[in-house]
């Protein structure tokens, strides 16, 4: 038998037979000493000549550049089984890689070459076996991640076996990558650089030494740099790439490809590796890629088939679902949020409102009322605790022996729609008694009752009217007096308050509203202090508001014939956006609303329909108008309304807010305030 020690005397021969080999024809000159898995895998890339370093970006980025791994979108299997039944040779390779939008991509790989009847003999050349087997295996682990569209970094862990007749041997190496797109790292999408792809590799960073029986055989580290540049076309694209790769001691070799692919599921491929001609095709179908590549080898010629599958959502897809998912998540806190503190202040005006009737402070008692028939008008309790406070003031007007107004608040207590029995009656009867003191006829008592009942329908004109008809036949009406005063009193704050609203109108660019609003504080009171200077001031605003309009004509007119003005970008990027919007989500968990809102209001300023943050605005700024208002604010609360509007003019909320708010005013201004 032979010594084994005889047998690496052969060694060197046997490597070279095998770097020689169809499947290693690109390793001529490196003397054997590189791993057959240094030429690349995927047959995209090796049909394009192996110039993919920088246009990687799938499945095979394992192999050429980790880096282009943060650029796969899609997860995906590839697999290629080559066989060369001449040599007796088999070449497999399957990767798999996961791409996540939030993590980045983890994917591995792996690749098996195996060849087998290999002579051996010893150093006088006497054939010791003619079968011998060589099989190298590589098992590759690798990470990448993208930030933002410019760059994408990456690198892979691989552990690689040997075996020859017998003798094996392990190795650990590594490989790290970047891509980069200048287009992006520049901010200018919109220019020639958007296309170009800038990709940078060692492999081998960390250099795999195996040893086989002596001598460690180390696969040498190689530095790989490439360009990419991709056109797009109406029918499809065109990509030209081009890659240099030195590895050390050996000379540097170039790798240039080309792809057109005249739709999205086909293309063809052409390119040179080291001066060799390759060459191949691709057809996609829905999830399922095949591709095929030739490749010219010294001794012979590879065809290789390979197989994709995509699957999964995209990672863009899975980015939105779960941005989606966050917003929705966040929007059902706040809104329970939003539920819980609406019903806290309701019960809390409730309890309110219970304390002060009973205490006897039933003015306060129905201010408090009022408030909660703004935030909750359709609560089922306000009727009968409006009823019950009303009744009791009523009450007290009639034992003060001021009858007429005894009679009104009788009478809304009628209208608040418990139809207690109590106050009709007590209604009829103050009536009476102010009707048999002040000895009125039959028809000033009904003149009067209409003109009570206006007064308590808010009727303000028609009740002034009707009272001073009442004084004109009976000037010594001491209960129609009274009531005269009250309604002009009333209707002076309320032409002041019209006024004031038509004002703000004016001041908001609202000018269709303002001139109602002033010709029903004129019907009120003619002679307010401040209606002839607000009418003044609608006249200027119109008068300027029709010169903005000629001059925005005329303007118009003149940039329709001139050149197209170029379209503005955005004052702030996608990334700033997002930064901006995440630290508004972090204050908001954090219970920092204020610092919420802050960032909030730079993304709504910048681009009013990002994410959600218009409705996260609108729900804290009607939860601000909301406890304002039940705290006394009006100002404040009426501010914040008005700032949901400003975000969103069409919300029912903050309007219904709004128009309840100030209906509720003039009645508890006018009617309530109007009584002692």
């Amino acid at each position: 038998m032979t010594s084994l020690r005889r047998l690496p005397i052969g060694m060197g021969l046997l490597l070279l037979l095998a770097a020689a080999s169809p499947g290693h024809a690109s390793g001529d000159g490196d003397g054997g000493t590189r791993s057959v898995f240094a030429f690349g895998a995927g047959n995209r890339a090796l049909s394009m000549g192996g110039g993919y370093v920088a246009a990687a970006d799938d499945a095979s980025s394992l192999v050429w550049n980790p880096g282009g791994l943060g650029r796969v979108n899609r997860s995906e299997f590839q697999f290629t089984d080559f066989h060369d039944p001449v040599l007796d040779m088999r070449e497999m390779y399957g990767a798999f890689v996961m791409p996540s939008w939030r993590w980045g991509t983890l994917g591995v790989a792996a690749r098996q070459f195996g060849t087998a009847g290999i002579e051996q003999r010893d150093s006088e050349n006497v054939l010791l076996s003619s079968d011998l087997t060589y099989a190298e295996s590589e098992l590759t682990l690798g990470y990448g991640r993208p930030f933002g569209e410019a760059l994408g970094v990456g690198a892979s862990v691989k552990l690689q076996r040997q075996s020859l007749a017998g003798y094996s041997a392990n190795g650990i190496g590594m490989d790290i990558g970047v891509s980069l797109k200048p287009g992006a790292l520049l901010m200018q999408p919109d220019s020639w650089l958007n296309g170009l792809q800038v990709g940078v590799t060692a492999r081998n960073a960390v250099e795999p030494s195996l040893r086989l029986d002596r001598e460690s055989v180390p696969d040498p580290a190689t530095l790989r740099g490439g360009l990419a540049y991709q056109l797009p076309l109406g029918w499809g694209w065109v990509l030209a790439t081009a890659d240099v790769e030195k590895a050390r001691g050996m000379d540097a070799r170039l790798h240039t490809g080309l792809e057109i692919a005249p739709t999205p599921g086909a293309a063809a491929r052409v390119g040179l590796d080291d001066g060799r001609l390759t060459a191949g095709i691709g057809m996609r179908w829905r999830d399922l890629s095949m591709d095929y590549a030739y490749m010219d080898r010294t001794s012979a010629t590879d065809h290789r088939v390979g197989v994709t599958l995509h699957f999964g959502s995209s990672v863009e897809a899975s980015r939105i679902a779960a941005r989606k998912a966050e917003d929705d998540a966040l929007q059902s806190r706040l809104a329970e949020a939003f539920r819980r503190q609406h019903a806290e202040q309701i019960a809390t005006l409730l309890d309110r409102a219970e304390r002060e009737r009973a205490s006897g402070r039933f003015d306060q008692a129905l201010e408090t009322i009022l408030a909660i028939g703004t935030l909750a008008p359709d609560d089922p309790r306000l009727a009968r605790l409006e009823s019950q406070c009303l009744i009791g003031k009523a009450t007290a007007l009639e034992k003060s022996g001021d009858f007429p107004a005894a009679a009104m608040t009788f009478d809304l207590a009628t209208r608040s729609g418990t139809k207690d029995p109590a106050a009709v009656a007590g209604a009829i009867r103050c009536r009476a008694e102010s009707d048999r003191r002040a000895k009125r006829s039959a028809d000033l008592r009904q003149r009067f009752a209409v003109a009570l009942d206006a007064f308590g329908r808010d009727d303000l004109a028609a009740a002034r009217a009707g009272f001073l008809a009442v004084l004109a036949v009976d000037s010594l009406d001491s209960d129609a007096r009274s009531m005269l005063k009250r309604t002009v009193e009333a209707s002076r704050r309320r032409a002041e308050r019209l006024i004031s609203q038509a004002a703000a109108a004016i001041a908001a660019g609202a000018l269709g509203d303002a001139p109602t609003l002033l010709d029903q504080a004129a019907l009120l009171d003619i002679d307010a202090p401040r209606l002839a200077a607000v009418r003044a001031s609608l006249t200027r605003a119109r008068a300027s508001a029709t010169d903005a309009a000629r001059v925005k004509s005329r303007d118009s007119q003149s940039a329709s014939a001139a050149a197209p003005v170029p379209r503005q970008e955005q004052s702030m990027s996608e990334a700033e956006l997002e930064a901006l919007y995440r630290r508004g989500l972090d204050a908001a968990r954090r219970q920092r609303p204020d610092e919420a809102m802050r960032y909030w209001e730079l993304v709504w300023n910048a681009k009013p329909g990002y994410r959600q943050v218009t409705e996260y605005l609108k729900r804290e700024y009607l939860t601000r108008g909301m406890e304002a208002f039940a705290a006394g604010r009006l100002e404040a609360a009426v501010t914040h309304w008005r700032n949901v509007l400003r975000i969103d003019p069409n919300d029912a909320r903050a309007g219904g807010y709004l128009a309840r708010a100030q209906q509720q005013i003039a009645r508890s201004r006018e009617i309530l305030g109007a009584t002692p």
